[in-house]
């Protein structure tokens, strides 16, 4: 019974491991391979266009904001671009403070849009301009009071926090609110049988 041990220690060791045997002559792995430390496995790449490039990916910090963050690296990489060799370009691939410009805008287009749809709609179905423009001053003031607390509490205007900024929540209850009075005010002038009064038509 022969025991022998099996670890390797060093590249010799590899070498010397014997594969098999022909007429009695023991073959090695060093007969048949040279042995040498390889290169790690490559595990993907970056192309672009079809060519392979170098990507590289900037962190930001949590608690950071988006915008402010991006203009720096903007900034950054205008200094980067000059300290490289002749014909070599860092290009910024994906920039996102434009997504953040893109989220602002919308969110301007959106209440914009809502404003006037609320206007319209509350005025063909109510008949009453002052109604809808009292609805529809309940928008700006409802941003000032979010964008207040955003600024006390150093809350960043980014996707998530402009996305969270639901038109519905924002407007439905003054729409219920204005609403209702409007029909109490309406049952209140046919009951008396005609146009109330100031006094008559505040509590």
């Amino acid at each position: 019974m022969v025991r022998a041990p099996g670890q390797v220690k060093s590249m010799e060791d590899i070498g010397n491991v014997i594969l098999s045997s022909a007429n009695g002559v023991p073959v090695r792995v060093r007969d048949v391979a040279d042995v040498s430390i390889g290169r790690e496995l490559r595990t993907g790449a970056a192309t672009d266009n079809g060519r392979e490039v170098v990507l590289g990916t900037v962190f930001m910090l949590i608690g950071e904001n988006s915008r402010t963050v991006s203009q720096a690296v903007d900034k950054k990489m205008v200094e980067i671009n000059r300290n490289l060799p002749e014909g070599v370009h860092a290009v910024t691939v994906y920039d996102r403070t434009v997504l953040v410009d893109k989220a602002i805008s919308t969110v301007k287009k959106n209440l914009m849009e809502g404003a006037i749809l609320v206007i319209v709609i509350l005025f063909l179905f109510l008949g009453n301009i002052r109604a809808a423009v009292i609805t529809a001053t309940v928008i700006p003031l409802s941003m000032l009071f979010t964008f207040t607390g955003m600024v006390n509490y150093k809350v960043s205007a980014n996707l998530m926090s402009l996305g969270a900024l639901d038109f519905g929540i924002i407007i439905d209850g003054a729409v219920v609110i204005v609403e209702n009075c409007v029909r109490r005010l309406a049952h209140a002038q046919a009951h008396h049988g005609r146009p109330l009064t100031r006094a008559r038509a505040l509590p």
